[in-house]
């Protein structure tokens, strides 16, 4: 297929009549009369899903792209609320909160190297090579949140009933993890993700998700997070205020990844209200947790939302764990969250690697980002996706050419002042 930044607009989907050059051809091949018939009597088109027409700027890591089209809908704020690709000063928990963190545990480990911080990506790499850092903890210490019970950064953000919520990143649970030693019982209890109305994700009422292997009927748990098993559990807790499930939704999904020793990329999507859902992602196969009913009528407006969390196996510097590139957004009065991202399959359902693209400026026809490869190569094809709030996306990819040698390809602008002779 030829990449679409070696494409003109008009050669797209002629069919698609927002677009003025399309309108005009067909006004000439049908007459006047017969466009407006069309018009009329296809309404659907208003509500079509995003169609991107042109490109420009260079798809390089860090560069800057503007994506032109119709139908990309609105934002409420163009950047994301979050956005860490954990390059900032290393070995330092002051250069996590300058970053925008509200809370980073462990902050007190018996030894400093174990606390939460940047470090230089060594063993194991980062979670690809765009990156030359990442976020790493260890739950070094059982003694309290502080010293190693929990391996976490969360931010605080404002709540509001019909809020979207996205959240993806990556995570590494080291090689050497190991259960023995640990707290009582010496169980694979490994929170993930969690989400409170406190001031930290595990004050006010909370709940989480987590890989766990307690046991509670019905069904009996697999194994959660144990070194030379296949991790296949999951469970949500804690959550009478926030989701309908009789205070636990559990269930086992062979998607389920288990990050020992694996970078996994993670999608967390929820929906506030009465109609809200709880939808979690990995490697963009699932949902693997898949809850749809009222999400979240905890009292107050102050939530804390963050990635990573408690683990039993604490008391030993070989449990540690990694984060890279986390994206945290929210949109209110919409049931997703607008977003653009790259993928390495040429429909969104197809692909393992979907990278979010950093935002600045967004209209409906119009999108500007700051590209992030991710795990994407320097060169090659890769695929543009817009999801508009409605969560309505261009199932089929805008295939574009990676790396320096990607060119301006946004249709041409008509001359001015032309005569024929």
């Amino acid at each position: 297929m030829t990449p679409f930044n070696e494409l003109r607009s008009e050669q797209l989907d002629i069919w698609d009549l927002r677009h003025p050059t399309r309108r005009q051809l067909l006004k000439g091949l049908l007459g006047a009369g017969a466009l407006a018939a069309i018009l009329v009597s296809a309404p659907i088109i208003a509500n079509a899903a995003p169609t991107i027409s042109g490109v420009s700027g260079s798809v390089d890591h860090g560069n800057t792209l503007t994506i032109t089209g119709t139908g990309f809908g609105t934002k409420a704020t163009a950047a994301p609320f979050m956005w860490d690709d954990m390059m900032g000063t290393p070995n330092s928990q002051a250069a996590l909160t300058a970053r925008g963190w509200d809370t980073v545990w462990p902050d007190a480990a018996p030894t400093s190297s174990s606390n939460m911080q940047y470090r230089a990506a060594g063993s194991p790499p980062a979670a690809h090579n765009h990156v030359t850092q990442y976020m790493r903890g260890i739950h070094q210490s059982s003694g309290n949140f502080h010293t190693g019970q929990d391996v976490l950064a969360s931010k605080q953000f404002t709540f509001s009933s019909g809020m979207a919520i996205y959240v993806s990143w990556y995570n590494y649970t080291g090689d050497g993890w190991t259960n023995v030693g640990s707290m009582s019982p010496a169980d694979g209890n490994y929170k993930e993700f969690a989400y409170s109305n406190g001031a930290t994700v595990y004050d006010g009422t909370f709940w989480y998700e987590s890989l766990y292997n307690g046991g509670l009927p019905p069904p009996p748990f697999a194994t959660g997070l144990e070194a030379g098993t296949t991790t296949n559990s999951f469970i949500l807790a804690n959550a009478a205020d926030f989701y309908n499930t009789s205070n636990v939704y559990w269930g086992a999904d062979s998607s389920v990844i288990n990050p020992i020793g694996v970078w996994r990329k993670y999608e967390m999507k929820l929906l506030t209200g009465t109609n809200g859902y709880i939808r979690l992602l990995q490697n963009n196969v699932g949902p693997i947790i898949n809850y749809s009913g009222f999400f979240d009528r905890a009292p107050g407006t102050l939530r804390s939302i963050g990635v990573g969390g408690f683990a039993r196996a604490c008391n030993s510097l070989n449990n540690s764990r990694y984060f890279n590139d986390v994206y945290i957004d929210m949109n209110p009065g919409t049931t997703n969250v607008p977003r653009v991202l790259l993928g390495n399959a040429n429909t969104y359902a197809a692909s393992t690697i979907v990278e979010p693209q950093i935002p600045s400026a967004w209209s409906d026809a119009s999108i500007t980002v700051k590209v992030n490869l991710g795990k994407h190569p320097n060169t090659g094809t890769a695929w543009l996706y817009v999801i508009r709030s409605d969560g309505s996306v261009n199932a089929n990819g805008a295939p574009i050419t990676l790396g320096s040698g990607g060119a301006d390809t946004s249709p041409p602008v008509a001359p001015s002042n032309l005569r024929v002779q």
